[in-house]
Formats: structure tokens, C-alpha cells, sequence
């Protein structure tokens, strides 16, 4: 069985109303969650002083310290929890600069509440889940981490009125590529183009008194060009007036922006499997399950995916879904027939670090033990020579693995494509739960499903969470939506909120075995209003 964690997080809001919604949705999303809330990045301050938080949820907009502050604040005292900053529209700066400062991730803002909290509380999880990973590496984290936060940028000391070069860092000459000696034949100038010259009368007149700021392209030795920004003063050093000039790197901002709308791709992509997957009829799981191997496949840049699924007795294992990237495939490379019916004793080693690590993380098959032969053949069978795979479980049992591979050695499998797999196999896993629970229901229930389906009253269920489980044809219509629609929404979310506490006192009268009858007031999908009479039968 997995192991149940607990998860305590801090939700951070200027806006009280917002705050108790937030607490409300995210921990009935998600049982695991305890979230506590205040109302500024002062008050979180001091709240951490009293209390260890597994991860902190802040939203950017705030008065006296916004959330970018704050995240600040907590870096600078060695605080490295996970941190989810929220955002408006048309904050895409603040998003990468949370970034850059340590930010697990930003999410945009909605105006749907109960979809953004879904995702808010599955994106700290994983995060969570993610960082108590990394902090059995402390140590190497925080050199890599220390050398990526204090990068030096280009420094450049020059005459102020020649512009010749006194002193440049080697920064300088291993961004630009050129020597010592290459530099003393040139000057500032002669690496910049004349539409961008800065050091103009006026602008040198400004410099003598504050720092300015200025964006150009600098030429390399071998002709290309690198984005600058460059922050100029007229300073003293020494005895010498010179002209400092630190030369911040673009092009990183440009990586960091690419990354960050990879990232959010990412996470749309694996959002739509989700809500792909609710409410699927049986007979469309083979498609729904390859269409999302392909996607992830191709987002991935891997060359193939696939899901094994063990038997029952766990003897042997088969696998029962898989896909080629076709632009990785080579002409000569004959696609092998799926792997079914093999002995797990075959793949014994493969199991058992599948089981105890809850991940097979291979760059290489030599990382195999040699007494696991049979393990290496399989693969080998596959073509594979890379290999990272996660379990999937079912309702009672790991039922299978899913898993990517690659013909060829890779130098490391990356944090996006180890954390893309494990919250890949998490929504397997769910959707295969749910096929399994389809397959168990009699064909009796089916009979009384279908009668309800084409009744001419309308019917809804909901679970002990308000979520709604079902509702007929009849009863979505009336309220001008399809079934998939409503299913799995919260009942809250189409009733007036005039008569959300009748919802509960019926639901108190319905644990306790009582039966009634009401009157309801729906709200339709044109946000007109529609009363119903409610029987509610007792359990």
C-alpha cells in the first residue's frame, strides 16, 4: 500500500474571504492537506517562527511586503521550502524573477476557484514531495545552487573618455572569446554597434551621477552576438576615475523564459490527461491511454514509453500499452512485439527496486548487478538501454509500472522528466483504479444505471464530500449543461448559495437514516435560477 503523508502548508492572501476559500476547497480536495492561513507576508513571518510548514502558497499582489519580498525574505534566512507564488495576467517578469529566486512554480490566477485549488493543492503536494527528495543531497544541492545564485557577471573597467580597456574578469573572455591580448588592440566601443553607444555626452553626464542601465548586443570574437545588460557609473578606482560597467547576460533570461513556457506547457499537457480521463466510457481507455503515451513521448523528446501491467498472482507481467517516437526511430530499426507473458522472475531485480525505491532510474544497464542477467535481456529485447519507470497502482495492489526508455545511454534522466513520470503514473494509476471499479460493477447496477439514464425525472448523486458522482440527461438539461459537465463538480457550485446550509442540515438528516423532501433553488449555466423538489433518501 502507499504510504499516507500529511502535509501542513501555509496559504498567504491579503484578502481574508479569499483566505477561508482557499482552506476550504484545498483541504477538501485533498485529505492529506492542513492549511493554515493569514492575511501578510509579516504575519507568515512570524508564523514560521512557531510552527515548520511543509510548503508556503502566496499570492504576489500585497501591501507593505508583495509576495516576490517575502520569498525574497525567506531565501536570504536559508528557508528553502517550496513556494508557490500566484499571479495576475501580464505578470510574466515577476514569474521568472520568482524563478530565478527559488520558486518551485508560479500559477496564474482563475476565475474558476474550485479548478485552481484542485490544481494549487496537487501542485504543493508534488512539490512537497519533490523537495523532501532533494534534501537528502543537501549538500551538493547547495554548492550547485550557490554557484547558479552567484554567477559573476561581465565586468568591465575602462577609460572613461578612450575607452580603452584597464581591466576586464574572466567572464569577459570566456563569454566574448577574446584574449587579453585581443583587447588591448580594441576598445569598449569596438564591441558594441553605433546604434547602441551609450557613452554619448549626455549619457556620460548621467553616469557621473547614478547608475544607468542599458540593453545592447556585444560582438564575440567569431562574429555572433551576445544580449547585454549593461549597468554603467563613472567611479573612482583607486586614484583613477574609470567607467565601471557590469554586463548581465539575456540570453539566460531568454532560457529562463523558454523553460518557464516548456514548464507551463508541461503542466497544461498533463492537466488535460486528467480531465481526459474523467468519466470515460471502458471502451475508450486503450485510445485516451495511448493518445497520452504519444504526447508525453514527443513532449519529452524521448523515444519510446509504455505501461506494463502484472497478473493478478503476480507471476508474470505483460505490456499492454506502448509508443515509438517516430522522428527518434531509425530506418533500420525493426519495432519488437510488445513483451507479454514474461515470469517477473525474469525481472526480478527490476521488481524489487520498482517495490523498495518506488522508481527504476537507470542512465546505463551497467548499472545493473551482474547476477540480474535475465533482467538486462529483457530490456535488451526492448532495445532499451535507459530506463526510468514508476509504479502504478490499482485499488488494492501495484498493478504495473509505466515507465520511458531510450536506445541509447543518456547522461542523466532531468528533474522535469523523472517529475513528469511520477505525476504521470499518479494519473495512470487513478484512471486505471477507476477502469478497475468500472469492471467490478454487476450487470444489475448497469440495468438501474441505464434506467435512470433515460428516466423522465431528473437525478443527481453526490458522495459525502458534495461532489457530485452522477446525474442523469434529464437533470443536467434542465440546467442547461451536459452530464460530463456537472460530474465532479461540487453541488455547491450549481445550487444558490441562499440555501447551501439547507445542504448541509439534509445532509445531517440523511447520516442519520432520515428521509424528506424540499424545495432547492438551482442556478443554470445562463445563471438563470430553476426550482427543484429534492427527495433525499436516508443511508
Amino acid at each position: 500500500m502507499v504510504e499516507k503523508l500529511n502535509y501542513s502548508v501555509l496559504y498567504v492572501d491579503d484578502e481574508k474571504g479569499f483566505l477561508e476559500l482557499a482552506k476550504d476547497f484545498m483541504e477538501r480536495a485533498n485529505k492529506s492537506l492542513k492549511v493554515d492561513t493569514v492575511s501578510s507576508a509579516s504575519k507568515a513571518l512570524e508564523a514560521l517562527k512557531h510552527k515548520e510548514f511543509d510548503g508556503i502558497i502566496s499570492d504576489f499582489s500585497m501591501p507593505e511586503m508583495d509576495g516576490l519580498e517575502f520569498l525574497k525574505t525567506l531565501r536570504k534566512e536559508n528557508i528553502s521550502i517550496p513556494f508557490i507564488i500566484l499571479t495576475g495576467k501580464g505578470n510574466e517578469d515577476v514569474a521568472i524573477e520568482a524563478l530565478n529566486v527559488g520558486a518551485s512554480r508560479y500559477i496564474q490566477k482563475s476565475s474558476h476557484l474550485k479548478n485552481q485549488f484542485t490544481i494549487i493543492a496537487d501542485s504543493i503536494i508534488q512539490d512537497i514531495n519533490n523537495w523532501r527528495v532533494q534534501s537528502s543531497v543537501t549538500d551538493r544541492e547547495k554548492k550547485f545552487s550557490s554557484l547558479f545564485s552567484n554567477a559573476p557577471d561581465l565586468i568591465f573597467i575602462v577609460d572613461p573618455f578612450t575607452l580603452n580597456f584597464i581591466e576586464v574578469n574572466d567572464e569577459v573572455l570566456l563569454k566574448l572569446g577574446y584574449s587579453e591580448e585581443d583587447l588591448e588592440k580594441l576598445t569598449l566601443r569596438d564591441l558594441y554597434d553605433e546604434q547602441f553607444d551609450f557613452t554619448n555626452e549626455d549619457n556620460f553626464v548621467n553616469m557621473e551621477t547614478s547608475t544607468c542601465v542599458y540593453e545592447l548586443e556585444m560582438f564575440r570574437k567569431d562574429g555572433s552576438v551576445i544580449p547585454l545588460e549593461l549597468s554603467a557609473k563613472v567611479v573612482q578606482y583607486g586614484d583613477t576615475t574609470v567607467l565601471q560597467a557590469f554586463g548581465r547576460d539575456l540570453s539566460l533570461r531568454k532560457i529562463t523564459e523558454e523553460k518557464l513556457e516548456a514548464k507551463k506547457k508541461l503542466e497544461d499537457l498533463i492537466l488535460q490527461f486528467s480531465v481526459d480521463f474523467i468519466n470515460l466510457p471502458l471502451k475508450e481507455y486503450d485510445r485516451v491511454i495511448l493518445e497520452a503515451l504519444e504526447s508525453i513521448t514527443v513532449f519529452l523528446n524521448t523515444e519510446r514509453s509504455f505501461i506494463f501491467e502484472f497478473s493478478e498472482d503476480k507471476e508474470t507481467f505483460s505490456e499492454t500499452y506502448g509508443y515509438i517516437n517516430q522522428r527518434k526511430k531509425e530506418e533500420s530499426e525493426v519495432i519488437s512485439n510488445q513483451l507479454q507473458g514474461v515470469p517477473l522472475s525474469n525481472v526480478k531485480w527490476l521488481f524489487n527496486e520498482l517495490i523498495m525505491n518506488q522508481e527504476v532510474n537507470l542512465e546505463t544497464l551497467e548499472e545493473i548487478p551482474e547476477e540480474a542477467k535475465s533482467d538486462i535481456e529483457v530490456l535488451e529485447k526492448k532495445n532499451i538501454k535507459s530506463l526510468l519507470m514508476v509504479p502504478i497502482y490499482g485499488i488494492e495492489r501495484i498493478t504495473g509500472a509505466f515507465g520511458i526508455g531510450s536506445k541509447k545511454v543518456v547522461s542523466k534522466w532531468t528533474k522535469d522528466e523523472r517529475s513528469s513520470v511520477k505525476l504521470l503514473a499518479q494519473i495512470f494509476s487513478s484512471a486505471f483504479q477507476r477502469k478497475e471499479a468500472l469492471l467490478r460493477v454487476g450487470e444489475r447496477e448497469l440495468v438501474y444505471q441505464s434506467i435512470l439514464d433515460f428516466s423522465g425525472e431528473a437525478f443527481s448523486i453526490s458522495d459525502d464530500n458534495y461532489k457530485i458522482v452522477y446525474c442523469n440527461k434529464k437533470f443536467a438539461t434542465m440546467l442547461g449543461y451536459k452530464p460530463e459537465e456537472i460530474i465532479e463538480r461540487e453541488i455547491f457550485d450549481i445550487i444558490d448559495k441562499d440555501f447551501h446550509e439547507e445542504i448541509h442540515l439534509q445532509t445531517e438528516k440523511r447520516n442519520k437514516g432520515l428521509d424528506d423532501e424540499y424545495e432547492m433553488l438551482f442556478v443554470a449555466k445562463n445563471g438563470a435560477t430553476v426550482r427543484m423538489k429534492d427527495r433525499q433518501k436516508g443511508s
